[in-house]
């Protein structure tokens, strides 16, 4: 007979860690659930040794194990035939187990919740009950090794107090038998790293045990941590240094010099040698105990000790055990020396090793840690202790000279790094940067192409020294062009001088055309109001204003500039929002006489002006003149707004509308404001072949993007459109809703034809006929001949609410 299959309910699940029960039913007959666990864990069994195990007392087992059997059937969780039973059920230790297999040490923590079959296997017989207590204490050794070995990496990296609580859940892990004397000093060990409260009762067992602990924080921390990250390949190079090999290892502080070394004596057995300075030989003392004779007499006494040994810091040793260590040299004893430093070898012949920060690979068992130190090995260290990287960082930079600290610096603040750049800024001469460029090297802080390491430590460390950010990055900014200089000119604005001025203006300026071509006004606006003032900065502002719609603050900016084309232009366009068409039409018209960009501006004006008194053909030809214009400019942002204002014109003429709208909403794609507008328009068109719920879906689209860029008026378009929509829907609690917060927005931007709208459709939905009166007096006003005969019509029957059909 084949071995029975289970197939797993993916809704039911057995949990048998601190609780004993089938998620999603309500069954809690214990017995059942007891066997169900046995053969989830145990596998397919007869009847007859089933009902054995758990019924051992029971008058007729085999009969209580078919009610159980039937019972579990029925839920779906078990099969049986005439012999055999088996599940049919997933269950919460095959997930712990899965967990543990795959070293996922943190998902195993999680899955285990309590102890396994914890205060039930009473109710069997002493069989069932042996078994439950082998698998109890089996699980919680495997979670409990699991979360020793977790603590402990966790403090490889420095983290003492997570890895302690990680050991005080190990130790107190509910099922688990008591600690053996190992695991009872690793525990021991982490919680007094951590200094956490339960070390000392901890200690106290040790002691009864004569199990011995480090007693210190510290002493613990420093077994703990990891000593060496990386420098696989050097340790191994300097291990296979042959009988008479001297070597060179050259690395900058910071860079793990010290940590190899000390590595290297631990695995070697070498004499590890602390330079020194002072008496004559100081040094060697380390080495020999007989420095009297004179240096003939030392020298041949080096030379026949024959001992390998490790010098660090060369440049730190007294100039006696120096000179005496180059003639030692050349004498070739029969021993291994690594002397190890900045700069060239200080002794000819040596094999020399370099140490360049650790690379991506090596840090790969410490995810996250190669990005934000770039792998230098300080900042390394001080990543996986959890101590903040610009603080290390800081150390390190108190170490280096004052020009080459200032050059780490200035490169950590540019996007591109340029060693000429940095040099022009600072001032330096070419051997002055040669030498500032030699240590960065040895330290391990740059690259050879000028990037720095560990960068955003850098930027962090210097943002947190506001003088010297803003000094730099003025001093750098002087040196860029306007706009990869703009940033570094908003970062150095405490230090701006008058001199400086007529190039930020024009950073400003650049940066905030280019903003505003790439269809972000919002950004442009608030680019702007930063900037020093003059007359070409205030243009561009009310430009960017009312091109995200604030119509009254935009016309208040420009109100005191002398009037000539560009501001005719633009006046034009705001006059026509603010709902006064006569003075519109009269700017525009002068506006015409100037440059391209402006009569463009002022063609828009004046075919807004025809649309809006129905006058489609001539709307439709202005346009088209204008798009030729921003066509011909390369303003391709400005083209594709003006190819949608040319399809309102041909769609009110009679052109399919669905058609006309794709077609813009495709040509808009790189423009989020746009696009928004091109499907508010698309909305209006899918109600006009009465796709109510398209039209609903693109609405509520185009209103998401419209506020995530900034663009208010647009916005307000929407929403006005979407309220309108609801509102004939019979959604009239949404519509209101919407409604009111149009036209909150209409008001701050200042567009009468707008307010009119919203409050025309308001007025209809709460019958508030005074509401309707101040509507249709803005209508007149602003000369929207077709809107007030539509909002005097409500008012006369109150006809079906209306809806702007879109926005030019």
């Amino acid at each position: 007979m084949s071995e029975p299959r289970a197939s797993f309910e993916a809704s039911t699940e057995l949990h048998v860690l601190g609780r004993l029960d089938l998620s999603g039913t309500s069954f809690r007959q214990t017995r059942s659930l007891l066997l169900l666990t046995y053969l989830v864990l145990e596998g397919p069994k007869p009847r007859r040794f089933l009902a054995e195990l758990l019924w051992p007392g029971a008058a007729d087992p085999l009969n209580s194990l078919a009610v159980s059997l039937s019972k579990l059937r029925r839920l779906g969780v078990l099969g049986a035939d005439e012999l055999r039973a088996w599940p049919t059920v997933a269950c919460d230790v095959q997930e712990l187990q899965q967990a543990l297999l795959s070293g996922d040490l943190q998902r195993a923590d999680e899955q285990y919740v309590g102890a396994f079959l914890e205060g039930v296997i009473s109710e069997c017989g002493v069989e069932y009950e042996e078994w439950a207590l082998g698998w109890r204490e089996t699980l919680a050794a495997q979670v409990r090794s699991g979360l020793i070995d977790r603590a402990e990496e966790l403090a490889g990296r420095g983290q003492f107090e997570t890895a302690g609580a990680q050991a005080e859940r190990a130790l107190h892990l509910p099922g688990a038998a008591p600690l053996d004397s190992g695991d009872l000093m690793r525990v021991a060990t982490l919680l007094v790293a951590a200094q956490h409260p339960a070390r000392e009762r901890l200690e106290r067992e040790c002691q009864d045990l004569g199990v011995a602990v480090v007693d210190s924080p510290e002493g613990a921390r420093a077994r703990l941590r990891r000593t060496q990250l990386g420098r696989a390949r050097e340790l191994e190079r300097l291990l296979g240094l042959d009988l008479g090999t001297w070597a060179w290892v050259r690395g900058g502080a910071g860079m793990g010099k010290s940590s190899l070394l000390r590595e290297l004596a631990s695995k070697s057995g070498w004499r590890l040698v602390s330079a020194r300075s002072g008496l004559p030989y100081a040094t060697l003392e380390a080495l020999t105990d007989q420095l009297e004779g004179g240096e003939d007499a030392v020298l041949r006494r080096l030379q026949q000790s024959r001992q390998d040994f490790i010098l660090d810091d060369w440049h730190l040793a007294d100039p006696e055990s120096q000179r005496l260590l180059v003639r030692l040299r050349s004498l070739r004893p029969a021993c291994r020396v690594v002397l190890a430093g900045v700069g060239k070898p200080p002794i000819e012949g040596s094999v020399q090793i370099d140490l360049a920060p650790l690379t991506a690979e090596e840090l790969a068992p410490f995810p996250g840690a190669y990005e934000a130190t770039d792998g230098v090995p300080v900042l390394v260290g001080a990543w996986l202790r959890g101590e903040a990287l610009s603080s290390a960082l800081e150390l390190r930079l108190r170490e280096l000279p004052e020009p080459t600290r200032r050059v780490y610096l200035a490169l950590a603040l540019l996007d591109d790094p340029d060693l000429t750049l940095v040099r022009q800024a600072l001032e330096l001469s070419a051997q002055e940067m040669t030498a500032v460029v030699k240590a960065l090297l040895a330290a391990g802080l740059i690259q050879g192409s000028g990037r720095p390491h560990g960068r955003e430590a850098a930027r962090t460390y210097v943002r947190a020294h506001p003088t010297e950010w803003a000094e730099l990055s003025l001093l750098l900014a002087r040196c860029l062009p306007e706009v990869q200089a703009l940033p570094l000119y908003q970062q150095g604005r405490v230090m701006w001088e008058t001199a400086d001025l007529p190039k930020i203006r024009r950073a400003y300026l650049t940066f905030a055309r280019a903003t505003l071509r790439r269809g972000f006004p919002a950004r442009a606006v608030s680019l702007l109001r930063e900037a020093p003032s003059g007359p070409d900065i205030t243009l561009l502002l009310g430009q960017a204003l009312e091109r995200v719609g604030e119509y009254r603050e935009a016309m208040a900016t420009v109100s005191d500039l002398p009037e000539n084309d560009a501001v005719l232009a633009l006046r034009s366009a705001l006059f026509w929002r603010l709902g006064q068409p006569e003075e519109a039409r009269t700017a525009a018209e002068q506006a015409l006489e100037g440059k391209d960009e402006n009569r463009a501006e002022a063609l828009t004006t004046l075919g807004s002006l025809a649309l809006s008194q129905g006058r489609f053909a001539e709307a439709e030809a202005y346009y088209r003149r204008a798009t030729v214009l921003w066509s011909a400019l390369g303003e391709e942002e400005r083209r594709v707004r003006a190819l949608n204002n040319q399809a309102l014109a041909r769609v009110e003429l009679g052109e399919d509308a669905q058609a006309a709208f794709q077609e813009i909403l495709l040509a808009a794609a790189d423009y989020p404001a746009i696009r928004a507008l091109a499907l508010l328009n698309l909305g209006f068109a899918s109600l006009k072949v009465q796709q109510v719920e398209a039209a609903e879906r693109v609405y509520r689209e185009a209103a998401a993007i419209a506020e995530e860029f900034g663009a208010t008026a647009l916005l307000v378009n929407v929403l006005t459109n979407l309220g309108a929509l609801l509102h004939e829907q019979g959604q009239l609690e949404e519509a209101r809703q919407i409604y009111e917060r149009g036209l909150v927005l209409a008001r701050q931007s200042g567009e009468q034809m707008f307010i009119a709208m919203l409050l025309t459709n308001l007025a209809e939905l709460t019958e508030d006929l005074d509401a309707l009166q101040e509507a249709m007096r803005l209508l007149r006003a602003g000369g929207h001949q077709a809107l007030l005969a539509h909002a005097e019509s409500i008012y006369a029957r109150f006809m079906p609410v209306s809806g702007v059909k879109a926005q030019h």
